[in-house]
């Protein structure tokens, strides 16, 4: 009787050990998925160095943009300055050309007016030269400041595009969740069908186990009836024995 079990066993043995590959199998992946999100988080922290060097870059942008606009200010500061002296010049020009008709007259007031335009002239001068230099500076460090926009641009685009490549390893992290999801959705259906088979298993066992028994009754009273039917048939004999003397 154990022999007609064994082929009901066996079924149930095969699909045990297809569980445990399977098992293993969700466990590789799962390692898989562990060491994906260990490769994301360094990704993400190379990413995060970057950052901090473009932050630092505009900084430096900054400061160096407050530099330039500090000597706009002071460039735009003098330009009135230098029209204060060139109005005064121009109104010195036209008092000098108005006093020509009186020249015998103001020839000591010309002369003083004269040396004043010259000093003038030599402010104006001083005053257009600092300008100039000012402007000169302002263009020099036109071209620092575009290449450290260019720079930090540069930088933005390599941030964006390692951005892109964790939204990739975060999409594919997501795949392989949802494939063990349904990969443990499989296992339990298949441990289900494996507990209704050991159940069935155990039933066939017990009906098995009942039956013998009740085969064993039926043998020990067969028994008993046999050495019944024998003392009766003796007993019989004895006594037709005992009549016929």
């Amino acid at each position: 009787m154990p022999f007609a079990i064994l082929p009901q066993i066996l079924p149930v043995l095969v699909q045990v050990l297809l569980i445990l590959v399977v098992v293993l199998l969700i466990l590789v992946a799962i390692l898989s998925v562990l060491a994906q999100i260990l490769l994301v988080a360094v990704q993400v922290f190379h990413v995060l160095i970057p950052v901090l060097a473009v932050r630092i870059q505009v900084f430096h942008v900054i400061v160096t943009v407050g530099a330039v606009l500090g000597k706009i200010r002071l460039v735009v500061i003098d330009i009135p300055l230098v029209r204060v002296p060139v109005g005064a010049v121009l109104t010195q020009i036209l008092a000098v050309s108005l006093g020509l008709r009186a020249v015998v007259a103001i020839l000591g007031v010309i002369a003083c007016q004269l040396a004043l335009i010259m000093i003038d002239v030599a402010l104006i001068g001083v005053a257009i030269r600092a300008v100039l230099r000012e402007v000169g500076l302002v263009v020099a460090n036109i071209p620092v400041v575009s290449m450290d926009v260019a720079l930090v641009a540069v930088d933005v685009l390599v941030v964006l595009a390692n951005v892109l490549l964790v939204a990739l390893d975060v999409a594919l992290v997501l795949v392989d969740i949802a494939l063990i999801r349904i990969a443990i959705r499989a296992i339990f259906r298949q441990i289900l069908l494996v507990v209704a088979n050991i159940l069935l298993v155990l039933l066939d066992v017990l009906l098995l186990c009942s039956g013998i028994r009740a085969m064993g009754i039926g043998a020990t009273g067969e028994q008993t009836g046999k050495s019944y039917c024998e003392h009766t048939s003796t007993n019989d004999w004895l006594d037709r024995h005992g009549f016929l003397s």
